[in-house]
C-alpha cells in the first residue's frame, strides 16, 4: 500500500500568529537582578520595593513582572497592569509594551485591542522590537487599528532587522499570499527560511510543504524531507506527519515503515486528525505494529470526531464488516451519511451499495443518527 502524494500534501500554514515573547525583569537594581535570576524572589521583591515606591520606571516593571507571574508574590493581573502603567507612562518601552500585551489579551480586565494598539504603538516608536511585531499584526488583522497590510508591513521589517523569527514569518506570509505587496512565492521562501533558521517551526514547515510541492522554488524532496525534519523535531504535529508519508512512501528518504509508524504515533498523540486516522490505518492493516481492530476503532474515532472524512468512511466499513466491532448496518450507513456530507465519494458509493439492503426502518434510524452527530458537530 502507497499513500498517494496529492493526498499526502498539507497545505502551508498562513494564519497570522501573535509573538509572545517573554516578559522578564529589565535589571533596574543589580542585587535584586541577582536575586530574581537566582530565584531568589523574596530579595527581589526588597530590593525592587523601595526603589518603585521613589517612581523608579524600572523598578516599577520589574515589580510588575513578579506580579504577573506569582513570583515571591500571588500572581495578581492587576496589580501587574497598575505597576506596568507607572512604568509605562513614564515611557519605558518594555513596559508600554506589556501593558499594551495584557489589554489584547484581556489579564487584569476585558480584552480592550485599541488600548492594547496604543500602547504597543509607543513602543513601537521607541524601537522595541517585539512590539513591532505584534502591532504588525494588529494591523493585518485589523484589530484596534483600520486593516493596512502596508503598514504592517512596515512594522514587520523593522522588526525582522533586529531579528524577530515570528516578524520574518509574517513578511513570508504576506509575500505568499500577496497582501499589500505582489505576490512573490520566492520572496516568501527567503524570509521563511530566514524564520526557519532561527527555528521558527511554522516557517521550518511551510518551507517543506514548499518544497515538497514546488510552489515558489525547485521541487525538492530532500530539502522538504530535512525542513519536516527540523518542524518535527520541534515537536510540531503536522510536520511529523508530513515527514512519516514522507518515510511511508520513499520521499526524499528511504522507505521506513518504523519511522513512519513512530511518527504518526507522535502526531496522533498531540491530536492531528489526518495522523490519527494513519495510526489507525497501520493497526488495521498491521504495519509495524500487530493487527488490533480494537485500536483501529480507537483512532478513527478520534480522527472522525474532528470531521475526518475518510475516517468516518473507514469507521463506516468497520460497521458494515464487524471488524473490532458487532456488524451493524444502521452505524455503517449514519458514517457513510456523515462522511458524504464532506463530499467523500467513496461514502457516498457505500451508503448507496448498502442502502438498497436495509428496511426503512434502519435508513430512519441512520439518519437520525446522522442528522443528531453532525448537529453536535458544526
Amino acid at each position: 500500500m502507497s499513500l498517494s502524494k496529492t493526498a499526502s500534501l498539507n497545505k502551508l500554514i498562513l494564519i497570522i500568529v501573535l509573538y509572545i515573547a517573554s516578559i522578564n525583569v529589565r535589571a533596574g537594581n543589580q542585587e535584586g537582578e541577582t536575586a530574581y535570576q537566582s530565584g531568589d524572589y523574596s530579595e527581589a521583591l526588597k530590593e525592587f520595593r523601595p526603589l518603585a515606591n521613589d517612581g523608579n520606571a524600572v523598578a516599577q516593571y520589574d515589580m510588575g513582572v513578579m506580579y504577573l507571574y506569582g513570583r515571591g508574590v500571588p500572581t495578581d493581573y492587576q496589580i501587574a497592569m497598575t505597576l506596568f502603567q507607572k512604568a509605562a507612562n513614564q515611557g519605558l518601552d518594555k513596559a508600554q509594551y506589556s501593558l499594551g500585551m495584557m489589554y489584547y489579551l484581556g489579564l487584569g480586565g476585558t480584552i480592550n485591542f485599541k488600548l492594547a494598539a496604543n500602547w504597543l504603538q509607543k513602543a513601537s516608536s521607541q524601537g522595541y522590537a517585539d512590539a513591532e511585531t505584534n502591532l504588525g499584526v494588529m494591523y493585518d488583522s485589523g484589530q484596534g487599528v483600520l486593516q493596512n497590510y502596508k503598514s504592517a508591513m512596515i512594522l514587520f521589517r523593522k522588526a525582522a532587522e533586529a531579528g524577530v523569527a515570528q516578524a520574518q514569518f509574517n513578511i513570508g506570509r504576506l509575500y505568499y499570499c500577496g497582501l499589500g505587496v505582489s505576490q512573490n512565492y520566492q520572496s516568501a521562501e527567503v524570509w521563511f527560511k530566514k524564520a526557519a533558521e532561527q527555528n521558527n517551526v511554522t516557517a521550518q514547515f511551510n518551507l517543506g510543504i514548499m518544497y515538497d510541492s514546488g510552489k515558489g522554488v525547485p521541487q525538492d524532496y530532500n530539502q522538504a524531507a530535512f525542513w519536516f525534519q527540523k518542524a518535527s523535531e520541534n515537536g510540531f504535529a503536522q510536520a511529523q506527519y508530513s515527514l512519516a508519508n514522507f518515510y511511508y512512501n520513499g520521499y526524499g528518504v528511504e522507505k521506513d515503515y518504523n519511522a513512519a509508524v513512530s511518527l504518526y504515533q507522535k502526531s496522533a498523540e498531540q491530536g492531528y486528525a489526518p495522523a490519527q486516522f494513519m495510526l489507525g490505518l497501520m493497526y488495521k492493516i498491521g504495519r509495524v505494529v500487530a493487527k488490533d481492530y480494537n485500536e483501529t476503532i480507537i483512532w478513527y474515532r478520534k480522527a472522525a470526531e474532528q470531521n475526518h472524512s475518510g475516517a468516518q468512511c473507514a469507521l463506516g466499513i468497520m460497521f458494515k464488516n464487524g471488524l473490532g466491532v458487532t456488524a451493524d448496518l444502521i452505524q455503517a450507513d449514519m458514517w457513510f451519511k456523515i462522511a458524504a456530507v464532506h463530499g467523500d465519494t467513496f461514502a457516498i458509493r457505500s451508503r448507496n451499495a448498502i442502502e438498497p439492503n436495509m428496511s426503512s426502518h434502519e435508513l430512519k434510524q441512520s439518519q437520525l443518527l446522522a442528522q443528531d452527530w453532525l448537529a453536535k458537530h458544526k
